[in-house]
C-alpha cells in the first residue's frame, strides 16, 4: 500500500474539527438570539411570533411609520370602508431598507396564514448610520447583518459613486459586521435574560400593535427635538416649501445610486413568493425626496407606491398642530395620517393595480 506522499497534519485536522464545531454552534445559538429590545422590537416581533395568523396586513420601516401608522385607526376606517382587516406594525427607530428586510425576512419565515399586504417604507437607503463608532457593533447593528445583508450592501457598494477608499472602508465594517453575526459573540448572556424576563409587556404592545406616539413615549432626544421645533418653526416652514415646489421630472442618476433597486425587486419577488402583495409608500416627512415618486412613474419600482409627502395634497399632515417636530407626526396628526392611508388602501382593495 502507498503511503499518503502529502499527509495532512494531525493539527491541521483537529483545526479543520474545531472549526466546524464552532460553526456549528455558532449557528444553532443565531436561532436564539432575539432582535434588539430597542424601540421594543423584540418584544413586538415575540408578540407577532405569537399571534402571526391574527393579521392580514403589516408595515416595516423607520420611526415615520411608527409614529405615523396607527393599526387600529387604519383596521377601524377599512372597516368602515367594507374591508375588515387587521394589521401590525414593525416601524422602528433610525430603521434602514436593509434592516428591515432582514426584520420582514424573519416574519415570512414565520409563515403568517393571513398575511395578505406588506407594506414598506421607500426611503433612501442610505447607510450614513454605519459612519457614526456609537452604532458599531450594537445589537441592532449586529443582528440584520444576515449573509444576504451583508451580501447585497457589498454588492450595492460596488455600485456607487463615492470615492472607492470611503466604499472599501464601508464594506469592511460591513464585513465585521457579518462576521459578528454569524459567530454570534457577546449575544449568548442577552438571549437567556430576554428570553427568561422580557422587558415589555405583551398587554402595551396589543393595545398600539406596534404604533407608539411620541406624546405619550418621548425621549429626552425627542423632547429636545420637539422644543427645537417649536422655538424655531421658521426652518421647518421653508422645508415644507421646498417639498411644495416640486413639480416631477427626470429620475436622477443620484436618487438610483442611493436605492437599492436590484434588492427591491429580489424583495418584491419574495413577498410575493409568500402569498403576500408588496407595496412602498412615502410618508409626511417635510423632506421625503419627492423624488422617490418619478421612479414608480418611470416603472422602476418593483411594486406600486403610496405616497404622502406632497403639502398640496395633504395639507393637513404638515400642519404645525399635527406635528410633535419637524419629522413626526403627533398622536393627533398620526390618526389623521392613519385614516389618510386607509383611505388610499381601501381605494386599493377596491380597483387592485394591473386590474
Amino acid at each position: 500500500m502507498k503511503r499518503n506522499v502529502y499527509p495532512l497534519p494531525r493539527h491541521s485536522v483537529l483545526a479543520v474539527l474545531a472549526l466546524l464545531a464552532f460553526m456549528g454552534v455558532a449557528s444553532g445559538l443565531r436561532a436564539w438570539v432575539p432582535w434588539s429590545e430597542s424601540s421594543d422590537l423584540a418584544a413586538r416581533v415575540r408578540y407577532f411570533a405569537a399571534h402571526r395568523d391574527e393579521f392580514e396586513v403589516l408595515f416595516f420601516g423607520s420611526s415615520q411609520v411608527r409614529r405615523s401608522l396607527a393599526p387600529a385607526v387604519i383596521d377601524a376606517e377599512l372597516q368602515r370602508r367594507g374591508h375588515p382587516l387587521r394589521s401590525f406594525s414593525f416601524g422602528t427607530e433610525g430603521m434602514n431598507g436593509y434592516e428591515a428586510d432582514a426584520l420582514l425576512e424573519d416574519v415570512l419565515d414565520m409563515r403568517p396564514r393571513r398575511l395578505t399586504w406588506v407594506f414598506v417604507e421607500l426611503r433612501y437607503w442610505h447607510l450614513d448610520g454605519v459612519a457614526d463608532p456609537r452604532n458599531h457593533f450594537t445589537d441592532r447593528m449586529v443582528h440584520w447583518h444576515t449573509l444576504r445583508q451583508t451580501a447585497a450592501v457589498l454588492r450595492s457598494l460596488g455600485g456607487r459613486t463615492e470615492p472607492l477608499a470611503h466604499r472599501i472602508w464601508r464594506g469592511w465594517v460591513h464585513l465585521q459586521h457579518g462576521f459578528w453575526h454569524f459567530t454570534s459573540l457577546g449575544q449568548g448572556a442577552r438571549s437567556l435574560s430576554v428570553r427568561v424576563d422580557p422587558p415589555v409587556p405583551a398587554q402595551r404592545i396589543a393595545a398600539e400593535r406596534g404604533f407608539a406616539s411620541l406624546d405619550e413615549w418621548p425621549s429626552p432626544h425627542a423632547e429636545e427635538a420637539r422644543s427645537r421645533f417649536l422655538h424655531a418653526l421658521d426652518p421647518y416652514r421653508q422645508r415644507v416649501a421646498r417639498l411644495s415646489r416640486f413639480r416631477g421630472g427626470a429620475v436622477h442618476s443620484e436618487l438610483t445610486d442611493r436605492i437599492d433597486l436590484d434588492f427591491l425587486r429580489s424583495q418584491a419577488q419574495r413577498v410575493r413568493a409568500a402569498g403576500a402583495e408588496l407595496v412602498y409608500f412615502v410618508t409626511a416627512i417635510p423632506d421625503a425626496a419627492p423624488e422617490l415618486r418619478e421612479l414608480e412613474r418611470s416603472g422602476s419600482l418593483p411594486a406600486p407606491l403610496l405616497s404622502f409627502n406632497s403639502p398640496a395634497r395633504h395639507p393637513e399632515l404638515y400642519r404645525v398642530d399635527h406635528r410633535y417636530d419637524g419629522d413626526h407626526l403627533n398622536r393627533r396628526g398620526a390618526e389623521v395620517m392613519s385614516r389618510a392611508f386607509a383611505a388610499r388602501f381601501a381605494r386599493m382593495l377596491e380597483d387592485p393595480p394591473g386590474r
